[in-house]
């Protein structure tokens, strides 16, 4: 599943929240306002794997989109913000692309200041776009060198792991019969496929989600991928970048080789300890959350923490809610209660985590995919993005509260 927290290795011109000083917190909540703000949008699968969901100002205006995955037979939704309502642009955008979509991902692949358009596709070709500064999106897929035949692609992510200034793609797929790919960006438009000089193929596998993460902060990206089936297959798998253009497997040894039905990812640093951690979801039998212990090894504290959830989960991402200054997780969860399926974990500052109650979103009982981050009101607090599964995809808005915020606008290749 799209992992929105993914976005944090993306490059210029990301907008970002930043704390600028800490007061007692008032009550924050949400409320669902999809409807209201025009979003009209029901995915469904024709597998068993959902869709992603993208929060990203893809125009520049200063406001966050929405940009929802697509069944079979519909173009993705590219809802731009108009500040009152979101519109639906896809079409209008020169969008030509009825397959079955995994994840939506906007990035600045050729750096020329605008955001490009990424789309993988599940048996179909997946598809890259380039911004041409008009409005309009031009298919630059073959030309790129990316592949054009159809492929099982469950999950993308994009970052630059070779500190060249250009971002480079990672695809995972379904199949066991086609191994994962990674494409190096060669900063001229085009991209070359390196997977087998890297080592990062991870073949015999069934991934359901990938992120970039430098996970021992020495400055090159490594990367982590949730497989599905793993009790039978290995378990997730973690790329350690050499700095050379090569991986090393490092699973096993990192103590990062959860073995379950590993759904998705969500990348953040909970304790504030300055190493990001790795939050995995699950089938009943429990989520993961990777401890990163900051010696290069985790341990999964998911149990006693009260996080394993003990339901069917899928997409999961850290958000810091009320801007106190750590972060907190919501967890889409597909089955389970009938009265409430997501699930939201108050991070209380100490490295313990409560359920939320009383935040708005009691009675939940929609089947969620995927979930994304962003703030499409500007009022400095996150607001939650959420793709359902034969239900309407909700925004939910946050109230907001008393804690203060700075907003930034990054530009260049180099964070």
């Amino acid at each position: 599943m799209f992992n929105p927290y993914q976005f944090k290795f993306l490059p210029a011109f990301l907008a970002i929240l930043l704390l600028t000083s800490l007061l007692p917190a008032q009550q924050v909540t949400f409320s669902n306002v999809a409807a209201q703000m025009g979003i009209q949008h029901i995915y469904q699968h024709s597998g068993v794997w959902g869709g992603g969901v993208s929060f990203c100002d893809f125009d520049g205006d200063g406001r966050d989109d929405l940009t929802f995955a697509s069944k079979v037979g519909e173009y993705i939704y590219c809802y731009r913000n108009e500040t009152s309502q979101f519109l639906n642009m896809a079409a209008q955008m020169n969008i030509t692309d009825p397959y079955e979509s995994q994840s939506v991902l906007w990035v600045d692949y050729d750096n020329d200041g605008d955001k490009d358009l990424f789309v993988a596709n599940f048996a179909a070709s997946s598809k890259l776009y380039r911004n041409e500064g008009n409005g309009l999106l031009q298919d630059m897929t073959g030309p790129a060198g990316l592949p054009t035949a159809a492929l099982t692609v469950s999950a993308a992510c994009w970052a630059d792991y070779d500190n060249d200034g250009y971002l480079d793609l990672y695809l995972t797929n379904r199949s066991p019969l086609q191994p994962n790919r990674l494409f190096r960006n060669q900063g001229d438009g085009t991209f070359a496929d390196v997977t087998t000089i890297a080592g990062v193929d991870d073949t015999n596998q069934a991934p359901l989600a990938v992120s970039f993460i430098d996970y021992d902060n020495d400055g090159w990206q490594d990367i982590y991928i949730a497989n599905d089936r793993g009790m039978f297959n290995g378990g997730n798998t973690l790329f350690r970048n050499n700095g050379d253009g090569t991986f090393s497997d490092v699973t096993a040894a990192a103590g990062a080789d959860l073995r379950f039905d590993a759904m998705g990812i969500a990348i953040g640093d909970y304790d504030n300890n300055g190493y990001l951690d790795i939050y995995v979801t699950n089938n009943p039998a429990g989520n993961g959350l990777l401890h990163n212990n900051g010696d290069g090894t985790f341990t999964d504290v998911a149990g006693p923490l009260g996080m394993t959830v003990g339901r069917v989960c899928w997409g999961t991402s850290f958000i810091d809610y009320d801007n106190d200054s750590d972060l907190d997780l919501y967890v889409c969860v597909s089955e389970g209660s009938t009265s409430q399926k997501s699930e939201f974990f108050i991070n209380n500052g100490d490295a313990t985590f409560t359920p939320a109650v009383g935040i708005g979103m009691d009675g939940d009982t929609y089947s969620s995919f995927a979930s994304a981050i962003g703030d499409f009101d500007n009022n400095g607090y996150s607001d939650i993005a959420v793709l359902n599964e034969g239900d309407p995809s909700v925004l939910w808005k946050n109230s907001g509260g008393s804690n203060n915020w700075i907003k930034l606008t990054l530009e260049g290749t180099v964070s």
